[in-house]
């Protein structure tokens, strides 16, 4: 006869992200990749909240910060544009996420990813553009996870949030 354990997460303090939210935030962080780097903007945008925000360094002392459906709308058109017509090609490829519950609705997350780009049309070798990281205010919206905050930063550019490390 096989001996079962329960299944527990010993380094994960409560109140834990259940497997079901899990899988819908894991979603939600793969359709903003997939959205902004193939330009479904208006989807990319609607995953935030109506007054969402993006944050993330132009330099090492300057950022930006979007706020609104609308103004993400904008931003994401202009950041496409590259001068003589062209489309800049985007990929964004995300590391695992670590995520813990603030509240029952309401979440804060860690993602490390790597930015890939090249210009559409001279077909060049994609190079990497970035290594950063994510860390993500995430709130449930009329059944919806949603971002309500997100913001950009260079990978190991500062502490991580509290929350995760509780």
């Amino acid at each position: 006869m096989l001996t079962t354990y329960p299944l527990q997460n010993v380094n994960t303090l409560e109140p834990v992200v259940d497997v079901d939210t899990r899988a819908r935030v894991a979603d939600l962080l793969s359709r903003y990749t997939t959205y902004f780097d193939y330009g479904y903007i208006e989807a990319w945008a609607d995953l935030f909240t109506v007054d969402g925000q993006l944050d993330f360094p132009l330099s090492e002392d300057n950022r930006i910060v979007v706020t609104g459906r609308d103004e993400l709308i904008g931003f994401s058109e202009q950041t496409a544009r590259i001068p003589g017509g062209s489309r800049l090609v985007s990929a964004h490829f995300a590391g695992a996420t670590t995520m813990s519950r603030v509240a029952e609705d309401r979440l804060t997350a860690f993602t490390p990813v790597l930015m890939v780009g090249s210009d559409l049309r001279r077909w060049t070798a994609p190079g990497v553009e970035g290594v950063g990281a994510y860390v993500d205010d995430i709130v449930l919206v009329d059944g919806q996870w949603r971002f309500q905050r997100r913001v950009a930063d260079l990978y190991g550019n500062g502490p991580l949030p509290d929350a995760l490390v509780r």
